[in-house]
């Protein structure tokens, strides 16, 4: 069925926070316009930019996107905030009249380094954002699926698939495990040590697996906090061992951090990052900013890896003692979507 804006429409059973058409992500509905398939998504120029007016709590638009203009409403949309820095949030909109260049969000972000004019951000996930084709939007309300597809052709009796989870394996207490040549789409893995002494996680492998759209924030279900990404947590009293190992595994298309993980002389050799974060908004407050890989560990060594084309600004926060050689990384935050505000 057709919705007067053009998009199809469908309602469904079980809340989605992620659509997929053929294998292809569809991006949520946005301003100012952005696609994931051309990754325009990963550029700054496509995010609206702050005036010298902006004070914590007001965002006032500076006019080259021209929220004024565009006669949106914005109110109870999804802001995507680079407000800090380094650090980049996410808040709904408390309050916007349609017309006017400014709109409130609720501040709850601590001591950030707050300089209005290099300030920018997004705002998705309203059904009036969509607009065009590859852009979706769920209404919670009433479990309608509105989407544009990419050909303007009707989805039925294509592959369409929705996110209802994150997490396909939840491990626990286990030791000598190898997971080997799999696929995750979607979905990805979460591994901890709940005890050291007696429910912990040792010597656990990693190897060859492909990680597609692992991770992805849950703002169109209204949902403030940052996506849920791959977390391995090991032994980190086992002194000498080797507790986790990633080798050869791909990792692509997360919205947020890619992989955290904490234990003794980790290794991560021979992995693809590529791809990754386009939104940077990974904190609920102020911090010295998140990067693709995060450790916890110590004695983590990093090589062969390749790290490109990822959002954040950092692409390895390494743990204590790190060994890093032999990696390539490059077009780390390309886009420009997190920046210094010590530049001017």
């Amino acid at each position: 069925m057709k919705h007067d804006s053009g998009a199809y429409k469908a309602v469904i059973y079980e809340d989605i926070w992620q659509l997929f058409i053929d294998g292809q992500m569809m991006t949520n509905a946005r301003w100012p316009n952005a696609l994931w398939s051309d990754k325009t998504v990963f550029n700054s120029s496509y995010w609206a930019k702050s005036s010298d007016k902006s004070t914590r709590g007001i965002m006032v638009d500076n006019g080259l996107k021209n929220l004024a203009g565009s006669g949106l409403n914005a109110t109870g949309a999804m802001a995507v905030l680079n407000i800090g820095s380094f650090n980049t949030f996410t808040s709904i909109v408390q309050s916007h009249k349609p017309g006017t260049p400014n709109f409130t969000y609720h501040d709850k972000f601590g001591p950030i380094k707050f300089k209005p004019t290099m300030n920018q951000y997004f705002l998705e996930d309203k059904l009036e954002f969509l607009d065009k084709p590859e852009e979706w939007f769920y209404d919670k309300a009433t479990r309608t699926v509105y989407v544009m597809t990419p050909d303007g052709q009707s989805p039925e009796g294509r592959d369409v698939r929705g996110k209802v989870m994150t997490y396909t394996f939840n491990i626990t207490n286990c030791r000598h495990v190898i997971f080997k040549k799999l696929t995750f789409f979607g979905t990805t893995l979460w591994a901890s040590t709940l005890d050291n002494n007696n429910n912990f996680i040792n010597n656990l492998t990693v190897h060859s697996l492909n990680f597609s759209y692992p991770s992805y924030t849950r703002r169109m279900l209204q949902e403030t906090a940052p996506a849920q990404w791959t977390k391995v947590n090991a032994n980190k009293n086992k002194k000498g061992i080797n507790t986790l190992t990633f080798f050869n595994n791909t990792f692509f298309g997360t919205d947020g951090a890619v992989l955290e993980f904490s234990g003794l002389n980790v290794t991560l050799a021979n992995n693809l990052f590529e791809f990754n974060d386009w939104t940077a908004a990974n904190m609920v407050y102020q911090s010295g900013g998140i990067g693709t890989i995060i450790s916890n560990g110590i004695g983590d060594v990093y090589v062969r890896n390749t790290l490109r084309f990822n959002g954040a600004s950092s692409g390895i926060r390494p743990g204590l003692l790190p060994k890093v050689r032999l990696n390539h990384l490059h077009h780390q935050c390309w886009g420009l979507i997190q920046v210094n505000n010590d530049w001017k």
